[in-house]
């Protein structure tokens, strides 16, 4: 029960953060009731499981309180027959009631620690449940799918041979192959919509593996990857422009100057302050804060998942001009729908999509 109390407390709180990082678009859909009953249910739940562990302490205690009371007279009222009817003196009718103490003393530990012991247990239940889903999804993905994709290092360019991407909703696959890039080669990988190519970006970035074929890149340290969602953590905006480095990594002068070639040098002032910027920020200006990074990190490659196209049309024309330009020497793959300006690459291979391993079944 202790168990299901702290799951349930869980679920409560995911529940209030979720709809608290939601709140405005719950706002604009008019979903507050649906939230709310939701929030109500959870909540309910989380109090029928901490009445049941009310009800459990309540029991143990009258279990635990009524036996101290019962041990303090039991061993007295045991030996006063032998006392009034024999020549038992006061001094032994005493010692029997400490020896019958020392002895339900030791007896009583499980009851006096039940609680803990309880409470020991639950946290144990969900380490161990843990674990063991771990393990068992381990074993099915390997009984499931044996191969994985291998990944190797790359000496400056990018390599892509026999590229199958399995996943349960749709397979992945490149028209070209091999597919050889060398340093300051620009790539458009094109797919319309449900080609897989998200997977296939995650796949590029080491957080997909199963599949066939091999990937090699270079080095982690000179290869960006910007998703299609851009990632802003809170703290303040230097730090954030620095993320993951600190902010003493970079020059101020250089992340000026970062800040201002992206078109948000309107944020200058702003740089020591401490705020949630991805709720003062609009997608287009998250982007061109994560272009900011690029600037100062200086990578090799980068790799971007549709990124260009979720830019405004002013931003997309800075960005693009940046990378003809400044950032002319950078190795580029773009995974997309060939919404990004064509003359920013020097090829196009089209993204092949197949059925994926949970279709096939479901027809077979």
């Amino acid at each position: 029960m202790s168990a299901e109390r702290a799951a349930r407390e869980a679920d409560f709180r995911f529940e209030i953060v979720r709809v608290s990082e939601a709140a405005e678009a719950i706002t604009l859909e008019r979903g507050e009731r649906v939230e709310a009953r939701r929030i109500k249910a959870s909540f309910a739940r989380l109090v029928e499981v901490i009445h049941g562990v009310i009800r459990a302490t309540v029991g143990l205690t009258w279990v635990t309180a009524g036996s101290g009371w019962f041990n303090t007279v039991a061993p007295i009222l045991a030996a006063a027959p032998f006392y009034f009817s024999t020549d038992m003196t006061i001094g032994e009718l005493m010692l029997v009631v400490g020896a019958f103490n020392q002895v339900q003393g030791a007896l009583r530990w499980f009851i006096n620690n039940f609680a803990g012991i309880a409470n020991w247990r639950a946290i144990l239940h969900r380490v161990m449940t843990f674990h063991r889903a771990l393990h068992d999804l381990a074993r099915e993905d390997c009984a499931a799918q044996p191969d994985r994709i291998r990944r190797d290092g790359a000496e400056g360019g990018v390599e892509i041979e026999g590229l199958s991407i399995v996943t349960p909703y749709v397979s992945v696959r490149l028209a070209e192959d091999p597919i050889r890039l060398a340093p300051g080669d620009r790539l458009l990988l094109k797919g319309s919509s449900g080609s897989g190519k998200t997977i296939l970006f995650r796949t590029l970035a080491g957080l997909w593996d199963r599949g066939a074929g091999r990937i090699a890149m270079p080095q982690a340290g000179a290869v960006m990857y910007l998703p299609t969602r851009a990632y802003v953590p809170p703290g303040r905006l230097i730090d954030v422009l620095g993320y993951p480095h600190s902010a003493a990594h970079f020059p101020r002068p250089e992340v000026e100057a970062a800040l201002q070639t992206v078109g948000l040098g309107h944020l200058m002032a702003s740089l020591d302050v401490d705020e949630h910027w991805e709720r003062l920020l609009s997608e287009s200006e998250k982007h061109c804060v994560s272009f900011a990074r690029v600037i100062l990190n200086r990578p090799e490659w980068l790799v971007m998942d549709d990124t260009l196209p979720q830019l405004d049309p002013e931003a997309q024309a800075r960005i693009v001009t940046l990378l003809k330009g400044p950032l002319a020497h950078l190795g580029l793959i773009d995974i997309g729908n060939g919404g990004t300006p064509h003359d920013v690459f020097t090829r196009t291979v089209e993204i092949i999509a197949g059925e994926g391993v949970a279709s096939a079944e479901m027809r077979a």
